[in-house]
């Protein structure tokens, strides 16, 4: 590689932009190691998370509208009426996954 001038290697260029302290500099850097890195970034493996095939168990307003597909406001309604699960968290409301789930197969009423 041929920087400005000079015949170094990659490993040399960075070594000699290593002990500065200026930002672009340190910028380039990572470009550098970046672009003549031998592993791609996309097949460096990332650590293993636990996943949830369900979701989180307890889900706010919001989420359960998304999870039902219909408006808060519907929730809301639902929720006025009596026909949703659900428990309160100081002013708001939550409602567990489960129990939801076993209302929609069952048509229970609760709240």
């Amino acid at each position: 590689m041929t920087v400005i001038g000079f015949d170094l290697s990659p490993s040399q260029f960075w070594l000699c932009l290593k002990g500065s302290r200026n930002k672009i500099a340190g910028f380039f850097v990572e470009l550098v190691e970046m672009t003549f890195s031998r592993t791609n970034k996309n097949d460096v493996t990332m650590p293993a998370q636990p996943k949830s095939t369900t979701g989180p168990r307890v889900l706010t307003v919001r989420e359960l509208a998304g999870y039902l597909r219909v408006h808060q406001t519907t929730v809301y309604r639902l929720l006025r009426e009596h026909k949703l699960p659900a428990f309160r968290v100081g002013a708001d409301w939550r409602f567990n996954r489960e129990e939801i789930e076993r209302w929609m197969i069952h048509g229970r009423r609760r709240s």
